[in-house]
């Protein structure tokens, strides 16, 4: 362990030694030259004489590099990342003590959630944070040019920020709970954990569009108004609410249409079934029609299709009557 830097060789590979001859004397360990050598530069020379001196099976033939955490011994991206999450020094490293379900179980796109989450782990490019990077470029706040550009400045202290705030009628709220010695992400849980859904909503697009906001000034010298700001938020989350409510009906519609069941008819009768199909390539409208009996055994049935092509449901009746005429 040197400065929170870890090798364990024994969690990479495991060597499986050959046999034609050991160097000098070797009774066990034996193989490749460059095996030996790495031994020897891992190991103190008394550790590494007793590894040498290891005795082997003599049905082992060759030195191969294999994974100790698949069966088959070859490496995987899947294997080599649970040993990582059940390494508990690795974790607390990368760990960072927050409430994060409150970002995950936004009712949200999950773009913003991601966003949201970039900003919280301090993964965001703001000037500040691209200068301790080592990337050189001013530290002013792009957006209002009278400050360090840091998360918490650009998101809740810039003058253009707290202006869309106010249009958003959310700022005395996040005033009162934008404390000074609170970071960024702390001011952003704690608005997150305080605010009603609609408000979570708002304030997470709101943080969005003012990141694009200010990315349009950088690579665009595009400058935008507070409206324009919280319009873009208001829009595309009225776009995003819009669309749930159109897959909600879609799935309605989808499993009314799965539950739906052929009925038989009363005994002594038939039932024809008819569907038309509408070709705008060919200019063609197609039907077909089935009839079975009470036991829903199957009697009759035709095809046929013909020109022009019609709307939905003309095309529908047009079928219907070609099969009424068909089945006198």
């Amino acid at each position: 362990m040197n400065g929170g830097i870890y090798f364990s060789m024994e969690s990479i590979l495991v060597t499986r030694p050959c046999l034609p001859s050991a160097p000098n004397g070797s009774a066990g360990y034996v193989g490749c030259t460059h095996c030996w050598s790495f031994i020897r530069y891992v190991f103190d020379p008394g550790t590494a004489s007793q590894i040498l001196q290891t005795p082997l099976l003599p049905s082992v033939r060759s030195d191969t590099a294999t994974w100790r955490y698949e069966k088959n011994g070859i490496y995987s991206v899947r294997s080599a990342y649970r040993d990582i999450i059940h390494n508990t020094d690795v974790l607390l490293q990368h760990r960072v003590p927050r409430h994060w379900s409150t970002i995950w179980k936004l009712k949200l796109p999950l773009k913003i959630k991601n966003f949201l989450w970039r900003i919280c782990r301090n993964c965001l490019s703001t000037r500040m944070r691209l200068l301790a990077k080592g990337v050189d470029c001013p530290n002013i706040c792009v957006v209002c040019n009278d400050h360090d550009e840091d998360g918490k400045h650009l998101f809740f202290e810039c003058n253009k920020s707290i202006g869309c705030w106010q249009r958003l009628s959310l700022w005395n709220s996040i005033q009162q709970m934008c404390s000074p010695s609170l970071s960024c992400s702390e001011v952003i849980f704690v608005v997150l954990q305080q605010f009603d859904v609609p408000q979570q909503q708002i304030f997470s697009v709101a943080l969005w569009s003012i990141w694009k906001h200010r990315n349009n000034k950088v690579w665009n010298n595009i400058v935008e108004t507070t409206q324009q700001i919280g319009e873009r938020a208001n829009s595309f989350l009225s776009s995003w609410k819009n669309a749930q409510v159109m897959n909600l009906c879609n799935t309605a519609n989808n499993t009314h249409h799965e539950i739906t069941r052929w009925i038989k008819p009363t005994v002594g009768r038939f039932k024809c079934n008819v569907d038309t199909a509408f070709s705008t390539s060919l200019n063609k409208v197609g039907f077909g029609a089935c009839i079975r009996d009470a036991e829903g055994n199957f009697v009759a049935g035709r095809t046929t299709s013909f020109t022009p092509s019609l709307d939905v449901d003309m095309g529908e009746a047009t079928g219907l009557l070609h099969a009424m005429q068909w089945a006198k």
